[in-house]
């Protein structure tokens, strides 16, 4: 990596309250991915925390603080749903509701707020998406400084009633970068990063800048999200995958655009509540028609698709065709 790009690095992906330490620091488990010493290997421990947060119930805090700016996430997943938003200084914020059918999204401006929804496969609609990022944020954070900073290890010790390994900073892992990194990670038995708290500056032509990074991951199977009122406002719409063919409903109270972003397709008129269009797969593009059409000829170059449509209330919409219809051109009968 650029030996520029470190401290861009944190604010890209964090910009997108702890306990105390208690007992001492001769015992305590160790994870996957770290030994005696320290992070033994990196790949494995960023795959260790992922695959163990995703796989629980948790509530996680994050906070970066940079330049007098300050950017936060705040994350309770629970068995109904979970619930992120994320904060800036300057006021504005976005919050994202998702349960297992749908997801919807609030974002604030001042006193201005917009909403938008993800639908039909949801996991596919929020994928590379900044929806996504937004709720995978306790899943991926520690990532970032997992592949940019040493660490040694300090022992065990007990955070917050749960055992972990605490591990000291020493350095950048990339060679080259002018500046300094100070603080320490806390890692449970299971691999979850429970706890970061870094100080990072770093000097780019003459140029200080720093960075402060706290995060907590609390409430390990037993945090509780329940679905905010606001989601109301936000566009429904249910979506069939009906031989390959989507037919898309407005479930919602109000009409909705029905032009997709970057594809030149749409109808002519919105789409209103109760009414049904039918969107397939074209040569890189999409048909859509209010009504269903009797075959459809393609060939899309992925098996998955996420499209949106809309304008100041948008909707994502996901869906996945077999495998084969990447190889070659098909036609789906009506």
């Amino acid at each position: 990596m650029n030996q520029y790009a470190v401290v861009a690095v944190f604010l890209a992906v964090a910009l997108a309250g702890c306990g105390g330490l208690v007992g001492d620091t001769s015992t305590g488990p160790i994870a996957d991915g770290y030994n005696e010493t320290g992070v033994e290997d990196v790949s494995l421990a960023v795959q260790t925390h992922a695959e163990a947060v995703a796989s629980s119930r948790y509530s996680y805090e994050q906070t970066v603080e940079t330049g007098g700016t300050t950017g936060s996430f705040e994350i309770h997943s629970g068995s109904s749903g979970t619930i992120a938003t994320q904060r800036s200084s300057n006021g504005a914020s976005r919050s994202v509701w998702r349960d297992a059918d749908s997801a919807e999204v609030r974002t604030q401006r001042g006193e201005q707020s917009t909403y938008s929804a993800l639908a039909g496969n949801v996991s596919i609609a929020l994928s590379d998406s900044r929806t996504g990022s937004t709720l995978r944020a306790a899943e991926q954070f520690p990532r970032t400084i997992i592949q940019q900073v040493a660490f040694d290890a300090a022992g065990g010790t007990e955070w917050n009633g749960v055992s972990v390994r605490e591990y000291e900073t020493t350095g950048f892992r990339v060679a080259g970068i002018n500046g300094t990194v100070d603080g320490q990670m806390l890692v449970d038995a299971e691999g979850r990063v429970r706890h970061i708290d870094i100080d990072l500056t770093q000097t780019i032509q003459g140029q200080s800048q720093s960075v402060a990074i706290e995060t907590s991951l609390t409430d390990v199977g037993s945090a509780a999200a329940s679905e905010p009122d606001w989601t109301g406002e936000a566009p429904s719409v249910s979506v069939v995958n009906e031989g390959g063919v989507l037919e898309v409903t407005n479930t919602g109270s109000a009409s909705i655009n029905a032009t997709f972003v970057g594809l030149e397709a749409g109808l002519d008129s919105p789409l209103a509540p109760d009414e049904t269009m039918y969107v397939a797969p074209g040569n890189s593009t999409v048909s859509v028609s209010r009504e269903r059409p009797d075959s459809v000829e393609y060939n899309w170059p992925r098996p998955d698709i996420a499209l949106r449509f809309g304008t100041d209330r948008t909707v994502t919409i996901g869906a996945y065709f077999s495998a084969e219809y990447a190889d070659e051109p098909v036609t789906l009968g009506a």
